[in-house]
């Protein structure tokens, strides 16, 4: 009896396999009408496709290490000419005490 429940159950497996099979085919074959085959060879591009006219273009661009060292270099560039600037014309004094926390507003009462 084991045997014949297991064979049976496997058949209805198959059978539910095959119609799930045959409906994705007819469901791929109404849409597959509307894809282009592009046969060009671009470097670095990929194009993606939907189902309306539109489409993504993605392009591979370089990593942004350059960026962070460009921007570190220039960070440290201004902040050295700041200080400069700032001693130079106020003194050192005046740069120091642009980091200081301001004095509080309390009023002192007698």
């Amino acid at each position: 009896m084991v045997s014949g429940e297991n064979t049976r159950m496997t058949c209805h497996v198959l059978s539910v396999l095959i119609a799930v099979r045959l409906t994705l085919l007819q469901e791929l074959a109404d849409h597959t009408d509307e894809v282009n085959m592009q046969h060009e060879v671009l470097e670095g591009v990929f194009t993606f496709y939907d189902s309306t006219s539109a489409r993504l273009n993605i392009y591979q661009v370089a990593s942004v290490t350059f960026d962070l060292l460009l921007l570190l270099v220039l960070g440290s560039y201004l902040i050295v000419l700041f200080s400069f600037l700032v001693i130079t014309t106020r003194g050192l004094d005046d740069l120091i005490s642009l980091f200081r926390r301001p004095p509080s507003r309390k009023v002192k009462t007698a």
